[in-house]
């Protein structure tokens, strides 16, 4: 089940997050003189410019001069929509202080204005009193024609809310646990959607991070179940984004990967005929995103339903 319409704001003030660093182990501090901002809003344009031309439909905000926002081009953290079927908008409790202003009415308003149906709006944020986490489709890989949820727990996602979204919209769990390897050791990778895609035909996952097995086969048969093609990628290919895409249609059904740059080209020829046998690949540049965000292209999108 893909979208042909996506969310997207304009980036805010763009730097390395300072509520965030200690949990991504993406992001890098900016050191010298270096215009983030201005540099992040270029790549945001190319990436929407990019869409356009393959006929993908886009709501773009802009970008609010207060508060600070640092994070806020990365809006699926705190909103995803399921009004195909459900009718329904969840709003989500953000781990990084700063993070939790990025939620912003006129989403829901300007989605409605295109004639998507939202008649509930499930509100997890007072969870955040209890710093419990739940950060929208970066913790939660969404099968939406199977109904299944897949995640990787970590600071910013918590099992009892995985528990409580399945059950609020009628989802099942597949929950594991996925690391990465830093200079202090093996660390919980902050979002699933680094590591894992699943699209209608084709599940992307860097199965080496999850060190369970068990977790691991666990996995690997839920997606067979499904009939997803299994595209592994490795934790190199993973750490320049492979795992971030996202599969969507445009207003002719065709069908895309979109990805960025440098998930493009790590990916080997044979992995990417993999993906082009069901699939055009659209890809752009954000190298500035990457490094001081800590997130890449899917973290930009936003579907709705």
């Amino acid at each position: 089940m893909l979208t042909d319409t996506l969310l997207l704001i304009a980036p805010n003030h763009f730097t390395a997050n300072p509520d965030t660093l200690a949990t991504n182990f993406y992001q890098n501090k900016v050191t010298g003189d270096i215009d983030t901002q201005k540099l992040a809003k270029q790549e945001f344009d190319l990436l929407v410019k990019e869409l356009h031309k393959f006929g993908i439909k886009t709501i773009v905000l802009p970008a609010k001069k207060e508060p600070i926002t640092p994070d806020a081009l990365f809006p699926n953290n705190w909103i995803s929509f399921h009004s195909n079927s459900d009718k329904k908008a969840v709003l989500y409790p953000m781990c990084g202080q700063n993070r939790r202003l990025e939620r912003r009415n006129d989403a829901i308003e300007e989605a409605q204005k295109l004639g998507f149906q939202i008649d509930e709006i499930i509100d997890l944020t007072n969870f955040e009193n209890q710093n419990s986490f739940l950060e929208g489709t970066g913790s939660l890989i969404l099968d939406r024609e199977n109904k299944i949820a897949y995640a990787c727990l970590s600071q910013r996602t918590d099992k009892n809310l995985i528990d409580l979204f399945c059950k609020k919209m009628n989802y099942e769990s597949i929950v594991f646990t996925s690391e990465q390897e830093t200079n202090e050791g093996w660390k919980l990778i902050y979002h699933t959607n680094v590591m894992m895609s699943v699209g209608e035909k084709i599940a992307v996952v860097c199965l080496e991070s999850i060190r369970s097995e068990a977790e691991r086969n666990n996995l690997v048969k839920k997606l067979e179940e499904t009939r997803k093609q299994i595209l592994d990628i490795s934790l190199e290919q993973k750490h320049h984004f492979a795992g971030n895409m996202l599969q969507v249609k445009n207003t002719k059904s065709e069908t895309f990967w979109v990805m960025s740059e440098a998930a493009h080209k790590i990916l080997s020829k044979s992995q990417l005929d993999i993906l082009q046998n069901e699939s055009k690949i659209i890809s752009s540049p954000i190298p500035t995103i990457e490094k001081y965000g800590g997130g890449s292209v899917r973290c930009m999108l936003c579907e709705v339903f």
